[in-house]
C-alpha cells in the first residue's frame, strides 16, 4: 500500500535531498493521518460509549490529537521548504524539529489526560460491557495503527524526518493502549476491581515514557546536533585524498534540519603555494563535497612553513607537552615571530569536545619544555584555543 501512494502522489520518490520531494511525502504522510485517525476516533468512541470503557474512550480522543499531529507535519512539510531569506540564512528546515516537539507535546498531554482519567475509573468504577462485534473491530483498528506505524517509518527513514518518526512511535502507543483496552474488556468481569483503570494508568505511564524520549531527542536537534559519524568521517575522507592538503583539523558539521547540513574546516596547506591556484583547488573540493555528499563547506586555508627546520622542531616539543596530558590535544598553525629579546610562537591548540582545559598549567607546560632544549633563548606564546575532532 505504502508503494502505491507513493507512486500515485510522489514525483522522483528517491530524490529526498529535494525540499519539494519531501514536502509531498509531508504532504501525503499528513493527509493519510488526518483521514484515518478521524475514522478510527468516531468507531473507538463509539464503542467506548457502548461498553463503558474508560481506556477505550481514551484510546478514541488519542487519535483525535493524532489528527492535530498530522495536520502539523502536513504544515510543517510546506512551511521548511521556503527557501532562505534575510532573517533565516539557513533556511527553514528546522521547522520541522519544531513540528517533532509539538506532536511529543501532544502525547504527553494525551498520556496525563487518560492517567486523570484512569485513577477516576479506580475511584470510581463502572461495570464494563462485553461486546464481541467491538472487540473485533477494536482488533482491526490495531491492525490499522501498525500499518500506519510502519508508514510513518518508513517514509521518516527514507527522507530522515524526526516529526515522521515521532508520529511512528505514536501510532505504536495506540496499538498498545487499544490491545490494552481488550483485555480490559474481556478480563473485567473476572476480577473484583478495576483492571480496566489500573491498565490505563499503565498505558498512560507507558505512553508518557515515550514522550519524554521524544521531547529529549527534538530537544538535542533544536540546540544543533552534531552529524553522524559517518558522515564527518566521508567528508574527512575526501579532504585528505587531496594531495595538496598537508592536514585538517576543527572539522564542524552543522545540522540545519534534515538533510540541510553546514560545514567548516581548517585544512593545512605548503605556505610557498601559489594562493590562487590553492584557492581554486580549495573551491573544487568544496563543490565536490557539496555534489556527494549534501554538505555546504567552508575552509579555513592555513599556510604551513614544513621546510622550516627550527619550527618543525618547536611544534614537536609544544605538541609532545600538551599530548602527555590529553592524546586528544593538538597543535596547528605555528607561527613564530623573532623579537628583540625573545621569540614569539603563535598557534591554535585544539582540545576534545568537553573538555575544559586548565590554561595556565598548560602553558607553564609548554613553556618549560621549550626551555629545557633551547636554554638560552626566551619564548612567548599566543595561543588560541578550539574545540572538534581532529
Amino acid at each position: 500500500m505504502t508503494k502505491l501512494l507513493v507512486k500515485l502522489f510522489i514525483k522522483n520518490p528517491d530524490d529526498v535531498k529535494n525540499k519539494s520531494v519531501r514536502a509531498s511525502y509531508g504532504v501525503l504522510t499528513g493527509s493519510v493521518g488526518i483521514v484515518l485517525n478521524l475514522m478510527l476516533f468516531v468507531i473507538k468512541l463509539i464503542i467506548g460509549l457502548i461498553v463503558h470503557s474508560v481506556t477505550v474512550v481514551s484510546s478514541a480522543f488519542e487519535h483525535l490529537s493524532d489528527c492535530t499531529s498530522s495536520a502539523v507535519t502536513l504544515i510543517s512539510s510546506k512551511l521548511s521548504m521556503q527557501p532562505a531569506d534575510k532573517e533565516h540564512p539557513f533556511g527553514h528546515g528546522r521547522i520541522e524539529y519544531i513540528a517533532s516537539f509539538i506532536v511529543s507535546s501532544f502525547i504527553l498531554l494525551v498520556s496525563f489526560e487518560l492517567l486523570k482519567a484512569s485513577i477516576n475509573k479506580i475511584k470510581n468504577p463502572a461495570e464494563i460491557a462485553f461486546s464481541l462485534q467491538g472487540l473485533i473491530i477494536l482488533g482491526l483498528t490495531i491492525l490499522v495503527k501498525l500499518w500506519m506505524a510502519l508508514f510513518y517509518r518508513g517514509i521518516g527513514k527514507k527522507i530522515d524526518s524526526s516529526v515522521l518518526l515521532a508520529t511512528s512511535a505514536d501510532s505504536l502507543n495506540d496499538c498498545f493502549s487499544t490491545g490494552v483496552a481488550i483485555v480490559s474488556i474481556c478480563a473485567s468481569p473476572y476480577v473484583n476491581f478495576s483492571l480496566d483503570g489500573v491498565l490505563g494508568a499503565l498505558v498512560a505511564l507507558l505512553i508518557a515514557k515515550s514522550g519524554i524520549e521524544l521531547i529529549t531527542s527534538t530537544v538535542s536537534d533544536l540546540l544543533g546536533r552534531g552529524a553522524e559519524e559517518e558522515v564527518v568521517e566521508s567528508v574527512r575522507q575526501m579532504i585528505r585524498e587531496d594531495n595538496r592538503v598537508l592536514g585538517i583539523h576543527d572539522l564542524l558539521i552543522h545540522s540545519y534540519g534534515p538533510s540541510v547540513l553546514f560545514g567548516s574546516c581548517h585544512v593545512e596547506v605548503k605556505a610557498d603555494e601559489n594562493l590562487v591556484s590553492i584557492h581554486d583547488n580549495i573551491d573544487d573540493l568544496e563543490h565536490a563535497i557539496e555534489d556527494k555528499l549534501g554538505i555546504s563547506m567552508t575552509f579555513h586555508i592555513d599556510p604551513i612553513e614544513n621546510n622550516n627546520p627550527t619550527l618543525n622542531a618547536y611544534h614537536d616539543l609544544l605538541e609532545a607537552a600538551v599530548m602527555a596530558i590529553n592524546p586528544g590535544y593538538g597543535i596547528h598553525e605555528l607561527r613564530s615571530v623573532t623579537m628583540e629579546k625573545y621569540i614569539r610562537l603563535l598557534f591554535d591548540l585544539s582540545v576534545p569536545l568537553g573538555v575544559n582545559p586548565d590554561k595556565e598549567a598548560l602553558q607553564s607546560l609548554m613553556l618549560s619544555a621549550l626551555k629545557q632544549n633551547y636554554p638560552s633563548t626566551n619564548f612567548e606564546l599566543s595561543i588560541a584555543y578550539t574545540s572538534g575532532k581532529v
